[in-house]
């Protein structure tokens, strides 16, 4: 059988099966526990098989590209995420009171662990009512009932909330579009394009300190 090659493939994965694994313990419900390790699994053997077929492999994160030279070589280049600290965002005033902050968090599914949705909650828990007030807090993702306790509570102490359940990826520029900032705090990102979507969109970012978030978002500038 004839062996065709790949001019390039790109790739963001960076722990290797053993990091997988245990990702998915971790960061997965209980009945996706073992799902998720056949198919973690079933990614790196399909990788592995491009990426040797490969000419050019290119790695979109830092981490991701320490990880694949070891096994690959020279030929893997890295190539940094598309959002510039240069880029100037024109910022279009919101048609709603100025004082406020509306603050975009997504989930595909809210009660995914390693999507760390409570430390949001335990953080806004923390917060006075006086700065509760001038927020707003935007969730997208399926399966908030879950937390409904906790978000009446925030909503009592003056926290304005708005539950979108799940919104297709077409859809989520008008959701950027109305939002100032995201808070994106996972235990653990692959790559994480909601960050690249969000910048691209003029948001500011609160991100997770892990090595594939630390490629996309500056502290401070």
């Amino acid at each position: 059988m004839q062996s065709h090659r790949i001019p390039l493939v790109f790739c963001w994965n960076y722990t290797g099966l053993e990091g997988l694994v245990i990702n998915s313990l971790r960061g997965l419900q209980k009945h996706l526990k073992i799902p998720g390790i056949i198919t973690s699994t079933q990614y790196i053997a399909m990788d592995s098989m491009i990426f040797r077929r490969a000419s050019w492999i290119g790695a979109l994160t830092r981490a991701s590209h320490k990880h694949h030279s070891k096994t690959y070589g020279g030929k893997v280049i890295y190539i940094p995420p598309s959002i510039s600290v240069e880029d100037k965002v024109k910022y279009v005033r919101r048609e709603r009171p100025p004082e406020k902050i509306r603050i975009l968090f997504v989930s595909r599914d809210l009660t995914i662990p390693r999507k760390n949705f409570p430390t949001l909650i335990n953080a806004l828990k923390r917060l006075d009512p006086k700065y509760l007030e001038r927020m707003e807090l935007v969730l997208v993702g399926a399966r908030a009932e879950k937390y409904w306790g906790q978000l009446e509570r925030l909503r009592s102490r003056g926290l304005r909330i708005y539950l979108t359940g799940y919104v297709p990826r077409d859809l989520m520029p008008r959701i950027y579009r109305g939002t100032d900032l995201l808070i994106h705090i996972p235990l653990y990102e692959e790559l994480g394009y909601v960050v690249l979507e969000a910048m691209a969109h003029g948001l500011a970012v609160i991100a997770s300190n892990i090595p594939t978030l630390r490629d996309m978002v500056l502290h401070s500038p």
